[in-house]
């Protein structure tokens, strides 16, 4: 920056004398400028030199440069922060992804044993003990029938046996006339 001043301003001799040295001559600048805090945010600049107006010039162009070198980091800052901000917000949102992913693993491993679960799980097995109940009632009634059926099927067999039975002492009757008469008579 001083540099910058002692070149744009030829101070101290720059591109006028031989034995010129900006080492030098940044070091007799150094000497020159003042810089007085006022507080924490104003402070008082000045320049001397042996010509009032190149002073003047001098401090002018010195305080523009330190405002645009402030003004120049102040932008970096809030790059820098703003990307720092970014990069911050950038992993939140990787952690809660990942978080989130684990989440939901946890609530497929436990499905169902979760306790925000319980009022749907109650309502499941409400559900599932009122099917028990009606398939058992239509299994007890399918096993009445069943023996219903069984006696209606052995009380067939029963009286097709007797059927039989009447059948043959027809048949036998028939045959024999004496035992058709029985027949008539018990009739």
């Amino acid at each position: 920056m001083l540099q910058g001043l002692i070149e744009e301003f030829r101070l101290y001799g720059y591109q006028m004398r031989k034995d010129f040295s900006m080492d030098e001559a940044i070091g007799w600048m150094r000497q020159a400028i003042q810089v007085k805090s006022n507080s924490p945010t104003t402070f008082t600049l000045s320049y001397s030199a042996s010509d009032a107006r190149l002073a003047q010039a001098v401090t002018k162009r010195l305080a523009e440069v330190l405002i645009q070198s402030n003004s120049s980091r102040r932008k970096t800052r809030v790059i820098e922060t703003d990307q720092f901000l970014d990069d911050q917000l950038r992993q939140a949102e990787n952690d809660l992804a990942t978080q989130e992913e684990k989440i939901k693993q946890f609530k497929t491993q436990h499905l169902g044993e979760l306790p925000e679960q319980s009022a749907a799980n109650l309502n499941v097995l409400n559900g599932l003990s009122a099917q028990l109940s009606a398939a058992e009632n239509a299994l007890q009634h399918a096993r009445d029938q069943q023996r219903v059926l069984e006696l209606r099927q052995q009380e067939q067999k029963r009286l097709r046996l007797l059927s039989n039975s009447l059948d043959s002492v027809r048949n036998q009757a028939a045959t024999q006339p004496d035992a058709q008469e029985a027949l008539r008579r018990s009739s």
